[in-house]
């Protein structure tokens, strides 16, 4: 690999990650990613019909939290021998969310009250520098606005109990209660006093709160209507190790992998002579709500992904009187299911599968799991490995061993809902849902060549798979 490519795919990686500290946040930093690159916006409210059309790139969102965006082939043909080549991932991460009533106080002490989304290592969470991102609803004269927000800068921390009060910590464990000490800290009571000055303050949140919200957004804190608002370390992601390899910051998991999926879909669109002989349709979805289970109306259990399949289908088709059968399409599908993969960690060696043992730097992760929690079979185990063998793009394997739990993915539930052939893939971190990750740089590289890839040959690749149930009576000699 080019050093130089290296270091521009990792600069530009990093200034996604860090102008992208919540899920709104992301897919707000996507948007506008798609659109220096030629994706035009469609809204899920109005007729695909006589808009989209051949050799065109379009992307629509849902929730503000998830986004699709695809490009058309010139020669896509959703009624006979067409297919979709997606790649999903997912824009949410394991983080504390503000609550509905948020206002505590206590001990001189203005604090705010959260919520744990997803599995995070709460632990990493104390003594840390908090922002907040998200997204604030405002009244507006007679419309309410919906405006997506980050706040850079040190605003709350979750201050930890010193040791001559917990003697026993080193000892026993650093152990808390989720409701009771894992609550931050916003502002003094002294200074809240003397910098508030609202003559109506709000009794579900901090004055404090609120301000800074109304300062950020130009608006009265009247005019706030509701939020989703999300905390996240005010430390940027940088670079780190001795020979600057490694990426250190928040939300790896799983806007690692969302970054290079859309890098790659960007690469294999960028000019429009890549989509004049493509048969297929070019698609990264960014879903919510993966960490908690995807059962939401932007996550991957929702009817997002089949309805855009089948408006483009239908929109696309020369019959405009009848709905195509995306069954049949399906079986010309495949989906690349990215999502990190635990790496092999020096300091617990034997947690892993001794022959499955994925290192950063070391190139994507193929994961399997006999019991379908992740979506990898033989056939889509099999395509993938002859891409990255004929691009010289270095692969590996991870299994986790029988007696420890496995994680999921989107891929089993979307591959079900689809009826799609289905491959799990990552890339190697450490610290996967600690308030910090790690993962190599290199593997950036590796993960973007291979997904765009994907999206420029997995036809070419697919047609040379046959299964016993085509075999013809009478083979070719």
């Amino acid at each position: 690999m080019n050093s130089e490519i290296g270091d521009q795919l990792a600069d530009k990686f990093l200034e996604f990650l860090n102008q992208s500290r919540s899920a709104y946040a992301a897919v707000k930093t996507a948007k506008e990613l798609l659109v220096k690159n030629r994706y035009r916006y469609i809204s899920e409210k109005e007729s695909w019909r006589g808009v989209i059309k051949h050799g065109e790139r379009y992307f629509t969102t849902r929730n503000q939290s998830t986004i699709v965006a695809f490009a058309i082939g010139q020669r896509f043909n959703p009624d006979d021998g067409s297919g979709f080549n997606i790649v999903a991932a997912h824009t949410d991460s394991p983080c504390l969310k503000v609550k509905p009533v948020s206002r505590i106080q206590g001990a001189g002490l203005l604090q705010v009250g959260v919520e744990c989304y997803g599995g995070g290592l709460w632990h990493t969470w104390f003594d840390r520098d908090l922002s907040i991102s998200g997204r604030v609803l405002v009244q507006r004269g007679h419309q309410i606005v919906s405006h997506v927000i980050s706040i850079d800068g040190p605003i709350l921390r979750i201050p930890t109990l010193a040791i001559h009060l917990s003697k026993r910590v080193n000892a026993d464990g650093f152990n808390f209660n989720l409701e009771q000490q894992l609550v931050p800290v916003i502002a003094s009571e002294d200074f809240d006093m003397l910098h508030s000055t609202l003559d109506n303050p709000k009794v579900t949140h901090h004055d404090a709160l609120l301000s800074i919200l109304a300062k950020e957004l130009n608006c009265r804190v009247e005019e706030i209507l509701d939020f989703d608002l999300s905390l996240a370390d005010a430390q940027e992601a940088v670079r780190g190790g001795a020979y600057k390899e490694f990426v250190f910051g928040g939300r790896l998991d799983n806007l690692f992998m969302s970054w290079c999926s859309l890098r790659a879909l960007l690469e294999a669109t960028d000019r429009d002579e890549q989509l004049v002989n493509q048969p297929q349709v070019q698609m990264v979805v960014l879903f919510d709500n993966e960490e908690i289970g995807s059962a939401s109306a932007q996550g991957a259990a929702s009817s997002l992904l089949s309805e855009v399949v089948q408006r483009v289908c239908d929109a696309m088709s020369h019959n405009s009187q009848q709905r195509v059968d995306t069954a049949s399409l399906m079986r010309r599908s495949m989906l690349l299911s990215c999502d990190m993969a635990h790496a092999w960690h020096p300091n617990y060696r034997a947690e892993h599968e001794l022959n499955h043992t994925p290192r950063m730097h070391g190139g994507v992760v193929i994961k399997q799991n006999c019991n379908h929690r992740y979506a990898t079979s033989a056939e889509s185990r099999c395509i993938l490995n002859k891409l990255a063998q004929q691009h010289n793009i270095p692969v590996q394997n991870f299994v986790v061993r029988n007696d420890s739990h496995c994680g999921s993915t989107i891929g089993p539930i979307v591959s079900t809902q689809l009826g799609i052939r289905c491959i799990d893939i990552g890339i190697a971190q450490l610290s996967m849902h600690s308030i910090r990750e790690m993962a190599g740089i290199i593997d950036l590289f590796y993960a973007v060549r291979l997904i765009k890839e994907f999206f420029l040959n997995f036809s070419t690749i697919d047609r040379s798979v046959i299964s016993d149930d085509y075999v013809p009576t009478t083979l070719p000699a």
